[in-house]
Order: C-alpha cells, then sequence, then structure tokens
C-alpha cells in the first residue's frame, strides 16, 4: 500500500509532534513520518488523516500509538 501525506498534512503533524514532544521530522524524515502514521492509522482504524490529526490534537489515547510507531523502542546498559 502506497501511504503518502500531502504537503499541508506533512506540516501540520510535523507542528503537532514538534510542540507536543519535540520530535522533529525534516523534510528527509518524511517517509518515517507517513510510515509511522500509516501504521497509527491501521492500528487504530481510523483511515482519514485528517480525522487522526484531530484525534491526536485532542490528546486522544492513539497519541500513544503514534509516539510508538514513531519512536525506537531500545536501549544499551
Amino acid at each position: 500500500m502506497d501511504f503518502q501525506i500531502d504537503d499541508q498534512q506533512y506540516a501540520r503533524y510535523q507542528t503537532l509532534l514538534r510542540e507536543r514532544c519535540g520530535l522533529a521530522y525534516p523534510t528527509n524524515k518524511r517517509a518515517d513520518l507517513a510510515q509511522g502514521l500509516r501504521l497509527t492509522s491501521q492500528e487504530s482504524g481510523i483511515a482519514d488523516l485528517d480525522q487522526l490529526y484531530a484525534e491526536l490534537a485532542s490528546g486522544s489515547s492513539i497519541w500513544d500509538t503514534l509516539i510508538t510507531h514513531l519512536t525506537i523502542g531500545e536501549t544499551y546498559f
């Protein structure tokens, strides 16, 4: 499945992530952001990116799902 986000959606998600948790997604990481959104969309059952954004912006528990897909869960001691 080819999952693309348009420029407006990309800018909105970029701002939301930077303001909410300090994650930065510059242009060269756009595909990584799209992948995280695709996985979150599939898991949450929300196929529309604008609706997904509204849920995330409202503080929905879907936020935890997105962060899980955008961050690396490894630690080394």
